[in-house]
């Protein structure tokens, strides 16, 4: 009796496997650069990591120290997913800033940063290029600390401490860029930031175009002097990711 299989598809009776060349695999576990700028005020370490989460769109890892401040930023970008309800013609971006091990900033300020880098990114980002979508934005404060000064006491350390968000500020900036890119969403142009004294300008377009103002003082300082200095700082920033995301796709290729 002649019984056919019939639970699967069986190729014809003379067929042969294939066979491959023997090919080396690259893996690329991490892909980053550093580099040391140096201004007439400090000289700042700045390093760039990308693509390092795996269960995520797009990641990066900014790392910054200077003569006064030390801090670490993982961002993870997760979209652009689908929007269940009613249409709109352009996608959605939301930014969450939350503490690491160390609870140094309180929740209201972390929103109002969040805040702040939602009405920038909103600008920067293509969002008419994806409809009825959403891309969620988190970024961690792994490590963040003043380091000493000896010519201050310990008063003044203390409020120094617990103003100095602002300088987190264009690091977030950089961190969210890099993300975003890493996740292959379209963006208008790099942004990009700098501080000076408290205050925050975000740029695109070579540093013609403002797309976020930050004041965290009251000082009468001079407004074109902060422009200026923090422009330098804009395009030291934008010019690293640029390295960064250069020496990334040639290690691909």
């Amino acid at each position: 009796m002649n019984v056919q299989d019939r639970r699967r598809l069986l190729g014809p009776a003379a067929a042969k496997p294939m066979a491959f060349s023997n090919t080396t695999i690259h893996t690329l576990e991490n892909k980053s650069t550093s580099a040391l700028p140096k201004n007439s005020e400090c000289e700042q370490e700045l390093s760039l990591h990308t693509g390092f989460i795996e269960n995520c769109n797009g990641s990066a890892l900014v790392e910054s120290r200077d003569a006064k401040h030390q801090t670490s930023l993982i961002t993870a970008v997760y979209g652009p997913r689908s929007i269940r309800g009613s249409f709109t013609s352009q996608g959605t971006i939301s930014i969450q800033l939350k503490n690491g091990l160390l609870e140094k900033y309180n929740t209201n300020e972390l929103k109002e940063v969040s805040s702040f880098l939602m009405g920038i990114f909103n600008s920067v980002v293509n969002l008419s290029r994806y409809p009825k979508s959403g891309i969620d934005i988190f970024v961690y404060l792994t490590y963040d600390k003043e380091l000493q000064n000896k010519c201050l006491d310990d008063e003044s350390q203390s409020k120094q401490i617990f103003s100095q968000i602002s300088s987190l500020i264009p690091h977030c900036i950089t961190s969210i860029t890099l993300a975003l890119v890493d996740a292959g969403i379209e963006l208008v142009d790099m942004a990009a930031a700098g501080e000076v004294c408290g205050t925050v300008v975000s740029f695109i377009k070579n540093g013609e175009e403002i797309v976020g103002f930050w004041k965290d003082n009251g000082d009468n300082e001079d407004l074109s002097g902060c422009l200026d200095r923090c422009k330098e700082q804009y395009i030291r920033h934008r010019d690293l990711m640029i390295s960064c995301l250069m020496k990334q796709k040639n290690l691909n290729i």
